[in-house]
C-alpha cells in the first residue's frame, strides 16, 4: 500500500514498515494459533506465523501523521 500525505510546499519523507510471517510453527496451544503454512522457494509446505517484533513498526507508521 502507498498513501501520499500532502503538507503544502517541502522535503518528501517516504516511510516504510513491513508484516510478515516467519517460517516458524506455533506451538502454544492457542484456539487463535497459526496452522498457515505456505510453498517455500524449494517447493516444501512450511508452517508460518507472525513471531516477530514488526508490530512496533506498523503501529508507528499508523501514528505517523502530517503536521
Amino acid at each position: 500500500m502507498v498513501g501520499v500525505l500532502e503538507n503544502g510546499a517541502g522535503p518528501t519523507v517516504m516511510l516504510r514498515a513491513d508484516f510478515d510471517g516467519l517460517p516458524v510453527k506455533e506451538d502454544t496451544g492457542l484456539d487463535y494459533a497459526s496452522t498457515d503454512t505456505v510453498v517455500d522457494q524449494d517447493g516444501n509446505p512450511v508452517p508460518v506465523m507472525h513471531a516477530c517484533g514488526h508490530d512496533p513498526h506498523v503501529v508507528s507508521l499508523l501514528g505517523m501523521r502530517a503536521v
